[in-house]
């Protein structure tokens, strides 16, 4: 179970980084079919289906909340830097005496 909520983990981080808020309501659907239908295909009660369903899609959304808060944290320095001029650049466009 461990094993599985770290995947859905990582997937929650991938769609935080690839997509927006919309794309996660219909990942949480599919997976909650294919979840509840091998979970009582493999002889599991509802319960135990209900359980699994929770160990894969709570750490899908928090991974996709955890990488939406901290993206905009990573990217800012990179912006910062790309916004000033090279010390290179400068020194070349600058007129010799």
């Amino acid at each position: 179970m461990t094993l599985l909520a770290l995947g859905g983990m990582v997937i929650g981080m991938i769609l935080g980084i690839r997509f927006r808020f919309i794309i996660l309501l219909p990942v949480i659907l599919v997976v909650a079919v294919v979840v509840v239908t091998v979970a009582l295909l493999s002889g599991d009660e509802a319960t135990q289906a209900v359980m699994w369903l929770l160990a894969i899609s709570l750490p899908i959304q928090l991974g996709y909340v955890c990488t939406a808060l901290v993206l905009p944290y990573a990217f800012a320095s990179e912006s910062k830097k790309s916004d000033e001029p090279p010390a290179a650049h400068s020194a070349r466009t600058q007129p010799s005496p």
